[in-house]
């Protein structure tokens, strides 16, 4: 709860069997949709929000739910947008900052796992280790990863990544 912006609002919770997808659609406009159970949502994700707004998609406190995404997460933003991810565990693809209609200024990964390889086979070797984890395609765009795991990253020439007490696999 401490890495939590206290001061983002409104908040809607995602609880099994809602989608997280709804959940974002109708948070464009900023806020924080917040996943209050360990549940495993499998889904196809979009993160968009719109100009000037700060979105943050959350595990609640003491929960840590699993996104088995069924491909890549598209992640875009208006002019001087933001969007965070707290608390997740991601398997089954990466996230993606487009370039395509994207001036998202920032994404934050706090305490995530974004499995190295994607997903890992059952001796727990990455699936897919040639893989990145986070692919930035937007130039102008600040990546900053704190407490978290990641498989490697692709980073567009122009866009800047910050890492803090971290593991890049």
């Amino acid at each position: 709860a401490a890495s939590f912006d206290a001061l983002l609002q409104p908040v809607r919770q995602v609880i099994a069997p809602d989608t997280i997808q709804t959940a974002l659609n109708a948070r464009r406009a900023g806020g924080v949709v917040e996943i209050s159970d360990n549940g495993r949502y499998s889904e196809t994700l979009s993160v968009v929000v719109n100009a000037g707004q700060r979105l943050e998609l959350r595990a609640a406190n003491q929960h840590r739910p699993t996104l088995a995404v069924r491909d890549i997460i598209t992640i875009r933003g208006g002019a001087d947008a933001e969007i965070t991810l707290n608390g997740l565990l991601i398997t089954g693809g990466a996230l993606r900052v487009v370039a395509a209609n994207n001036q998202l200024r920032r994404l934050r990964l706090r305490h995530c796992t974004l499995v190295p390889g994607l997903s890992l086979t059952s001796n727990g070797t990455p699936e897919h280790a040639d893989s990145p984890s986070v692919i930035v395609e937007a130039p102008e765009v600040t990546v900053e990863i704190e407490h978290s795991i990641v498989g490697s990253l692709r980073v567009v020439e122009g866009a800047q990544v910050r890492i803090t007490h971290s593991i890049v696999d």
